[in-house]
């Protein structure tokens, strides 16, 4: 393990101002002016465990954040000060079950960790006192309906896991008791589905999840449905590709369009809205390629865009700003970039956001007071 802190900054830099060679941080405080916290980067624990290609991050209970590399085949654990720990590695559960190219990475309240492995065809569960089980596996519900490229994970609040197969064309449900069941087939609604990747829950318990340029929603009784397709808004805004998933307190769904470069509402009454276009924030900062949305509790919707390094806030009135353009993320010294090709955002409950970097292997935090600036 190892603990990136704000007094290990200090003690690294007056070492290096003896010898004339402390400039900018490595690693910045979100205390400081203007600065964001990395948390982790490509030397991951620091004891041999390195993160390369994270894709995946997800907040805890306990200001726990998560995070997985898919190409290291792991997924760290970086508790609230600052201590990073690996939780799971290729090994899987160590029973011959391993993880490989893990996509998605999410927690429930209980302090439950779950990874799903794209290659390996599989989710793991973590649990607190780092026990590990595999959950499900390339035979899905055991009855013929199979489980390929294991990609978004999602978990209710009664400790239902949710998973994605993305060339299986399917979504599962695991219950807590280890029961499979595979809640939406092929068929999708009727119209049929192929791709699904990211999910998202609501409050009643509907599972929301992407593909073939559609957003299903699967009731927990009942017939699936699209609440959004190709068309768009209907008015000529139209959705490709959809990327990122999120759904806020008055249970709208946001979806992006990873190839038509912007971003769609639905509320519950079924209106699509489309609330970000590529043109971004109307000036410099264009909207291309976003990955993945997060929500707070003011109804700010947030938009990771993987090019040109961009986070997009639309404020619940509408007002667009990218807001990391004015926040300075210290770069590191293994890498140019100190932030490249933003792969997924979250919110936490008290405004402070994280951001992770696919290219740069990084992940930052950014403390509300600075977006409160921008």
């Amino acid at each position: 393990m190892r603990k990136i802190t704000k007094t290990g900054i200090l003690i690294a830099c007056l070492a290096a101002a003896a010898l004339g060679a402390c400039g900018k941080s490595n690693t910045g405080s979100s205390d400081d002016e203007g600065v964001a916290q990395r948390l982790i980067d490509a030397t991951g624990d620091g004891e041999g465990n390195v993160l390369e290609r994270p894709v995946s991050l997800a907040l805890g209970p306990d200001d726990d954040v998560y995070v997985v590399g898919s190409e290291s085949n792991n997924a760290f654990r970086i508790g609230a000060d600052g201590e990073i720990q690996q939780i799971i590695d290729e090994t899987g559960d160590g029973l011959g079950n391993a993880l490989l190219e893990p996509g998605d990475i999410a927690s429930d309240a209980n302090g439950n960790v779950f990874v799903s492995g794209r290659a390996s065809h599989n989710v793991f569960k973590i649990e607190p006192n780092g026990f590990i089980s595999e959950i499900i596996d390339e035979t899905g519900d055991g009855s013929g309906n199979g489980l390929e490229h294991a990609a978004g994970l999602a978990v209710d609040i009664f400790g239902n896991v949710y998973v994605s197969g993305r060339d299986s064309s399917n979504v599962f449900q695991i219950t807590p008791a280890g029961v499979i069941a595979e809640i939406l087939d092929e068929l999708g609604d009727g119209s049929g589905l192929w791709g699904p990747e990211d999910l998202a829950l609501d409050s009643a318990n509907n599972v929301y999840v992407t593909g073939n340029h559609k957003v299903y929603r699967i009731p927990p009784f009942g017939t699936p449905s699209r609440i959004i397709d190709h068309d768009g808004d209907g008015e000529g805004a139209t959705l490709f590709y959809p990327r990122g998933l999120a759904i806020d307190s008055t249970d709208t769904v946001y979806v992006g369009g990873g190839s038509s470069d912007n971003v769609f509402a639905i509320d519950q009454t079924g209106t699509v809205t489309q609330i970000l276009d590529r043109s971004g924030d109307g000036g410099r900062r264009r909207l291309s390629h976003p990955t993945a949305i997060a929500v707070d509790e003011f109804g700010n919707v947030f938009v990771a865009a993987w090019w040109y390094e961009s986070v997009f806030r639309v404020s619940a009135g509408g007002e667009i700003s990218e807001v990391l353009q004015d926040v300075h993320i210290p770069r590191t010294e293994e890498r140019h970039e100190a932030l490249s090709s933003i792969g997924d955002v979250a919110m936490s409950e008290s405004g402070d956001m994280y951001v992770l970097g696919s290219t740069s292997d990084t992940v930052f935090r950014i403390d509300r007071k600075l977006l409160e600036l921008r």
